[in-house]
C-alpha cells in the first residue's frame, strides 16, 4: 500500500533543483512512490530555441538527471517536457496525473545566506491544489525535525494530520506551535477590546489550541507544542530557527475573527524568509489513502487497515475495516482493529460496541 504513490519533481537544472531532488528521492524511498520528473519550457523562451537540436539538448538534459535519480535505487522516473508558462503546465500535469506532491526548488541563494521562492515557486504556490515540497537549498533531505504551526481552522488541522504521518514514516521530532498575538494597547480601542476582553481572547485561543491537540492521535510520535507570543510570520521563522527545524508544514487558509489574520498571508511572510523546507497544504492531503473499488480481498482490506492504523491514519484504518465488514459481518479481527481505532480516536461508545462484537463473534464460534 502507497500512502504517497505519485511525486511530480520539477526541474530548472539550476542550484536550486538539487536540493528538490534529494528531497522527492527521500520521499519517494520512504514511501515507494512513483517519481514523475518535469521540465517545462517557458513559453517566453520558445522563440529563442532555434531548432529541434535545442529540444533535444533538453531532452538529454532531464534524461542525465533521471540517471542520477535512477542510480539512487528508487527506480526510473517517467520524464515530462512542457511547454507553456510553468507554473500553469505543472499544475495542469499535477491534476492530470492526480499527483500527492510537487516537489520544487527555492531558486538561488541571496546574500545573508538567504533562500526565497523563484518566480515558478511563487506562482505555483498561489495556484496548486496539490501539496507543494518547497526544497531549500542546504536543507537535509530526510526531515529529522518537523515544525507544523497551527491555529484552529480546517487547513491547520490538515497540516498536523500530514505532519504526523511524516513523522511516523521519517523518525522524525514533531513541534507543534500555536503563535498568540497580543491586541497593541493602541488598537483595542479600535476594534473595540479593552486589555481585558484581549486577554480573554487569548486564553480562549490556549483552550481552543489544547482542544484541537486532544482530537489527533500522537502514538508512537515524539512531539512536544509550544505557545508564542508575538507577530506570527516572526515567530515561526523564530521557532524554526531555535529548532534547527529542517522542514515547516502549513496550512494555506488559517484565523478568521477578530484578528483577520489569514494564514495564506502568514505562509507567504515565511516563505520570504524560508528559514527551511516547507511544505503548504491547500485543500488535498499529501499523504492520502485510494481506495480501490476493484479490491473486494477481505484480507488486503484488513492489512490496509492494519498499517493505517500503525501510522495512525485512524479514520482511513475504520473505513479499511469496515470494507472486511461489509463482505464479512463475521470477521472479528475487523471488530477489533475498528475497536483500537475508535478507542483511539476517542470514540469510546463506538469502540465499546466493536469490541462487544468481536467478543460476540468469538464466544459463537466456541465449540
Amino acid at each position: 500500500m502507497k500512502l504517497l504513490e505519485t511525486i511530480l519533481l520539477t526541474t530548472d537544472f539550476g542550484k536550486g533543483s538539487a536540493p528538490a531532488m534529494d528531497a522527492a528521492v527521500a520521499l519517494a524511498q520512504t514511501f515507494e512512490s512513483k517519481l514523475v520528473l518535469l521540465h517545462v519550457i517557458a513559453e517566453s523562451l520558445l522563440p529563442f530555441l532555434s531548432d529541434q537540436g535545442d529540444i533535444a539538448e533538453i531532452e538529454k538534459r532531464l534524461h542525465e538527471v533521471a540517471k542520477q535519480i535512477e542510480a539512487q535505487g528508487v527506480g526510473a522516473p517517467e520524464i515530462f517536457l512542457g511547454k507553456g508558462v510553468p507554473a500553469e503546465v505543472i499544475c495542469g500535469e499535477a491534476a492530470r496525473r492526480d499527483a500527492n506532491l510537487i516537489v520544487i526548488g527555492c531558486g538561488a541563494r541571496e546574500r545573508g545566506g538567504k533562500c526565497r521562492p523563484g518566480v515558478t515557486a511563487d506562482r505555483l504556490l498561489r495556484r496548486a491544489i496539490t501539496p507543494v515540497w518547497i526544497a531549500r537549498m542546504g536543507a537535509a533531505p530526510t526531515p529529522r525535525r518537523i515544525l507544523c504551526p497551527t491555529d484552529t481552522s480546517a487547513a491547520s488541522r490538515r497540516g498536523l494530520k500530514n505532519a504526523l504521518a511524516l513523522c511516523r514514516k521519517f523518525n522524525a521530532k514533531l513541534t507543534v506551535l500555536n503563535v498568540q498575538e497580543p491586541m497593541l494597547p493602541l488598537h483595542t480601542p479600535i476594534v473595540g477590546l479593552s486589555q481585558e476582553k484581549d486577554q480573554a481572547r487569548l486564553n480562549r485561543q490556549q483552550r481552543d489550541f489544547d482542544e484541537l491537540l486532544t482530537a489527533f492521535d500522537f502514538h508512537s510520535v515524539d512531539w512536544t507544542k509550544k505557545v508564542r507570543y508575538g507577530t506570527t510570520h516572526k515567530e515561526i521563522v523564530a521557532e524554526a530557527a531555535e529548532l534547527k527545524a529542517d522542514l515547516i508544514t502549513m496550512g494555506t487558509v488559517g484565523k478568521t475573527g477578530v484578528e483577520r489574520i489569514l494564514l495564506g498571508s502568514v505562509t507567504h511572510k515565511v516563505l520570504q524568509e524560508l528559514p527551511c523546507s516547507v511544505l503548504t497544504m491547500k485543500e488535498e492531503d499529501v499523504v492520502r489513502l485510494r481506495l480501490e473499488s476493484a479490491i473486494s480481498a477481505i484480507e488486503e482490506h484488513f492489512m490496509r487497515g492494519q498499517q493505517l492504523l500503525e501510522r495512525g491514519l485512524l479514520a482511513d484504518a475504520v473505513r479499511e475495516f469496515d470494507q472486511c465488514l461489509l463482505s464479512s459481518p463475521a470477521y472479528a479481527a475487523a471488530w477489533k482493529g475498528k475497536a483500537l481505532a475508535y478507542e483511539r480516536l476517542g470514540e469510546k461508545d463506538q469502540a465499546e460496541a466493536a469490541r462487544a462484537a468481536a467478543k460476540r463473534i468469538r464466544e459463537l464460534r466456541r465449540p
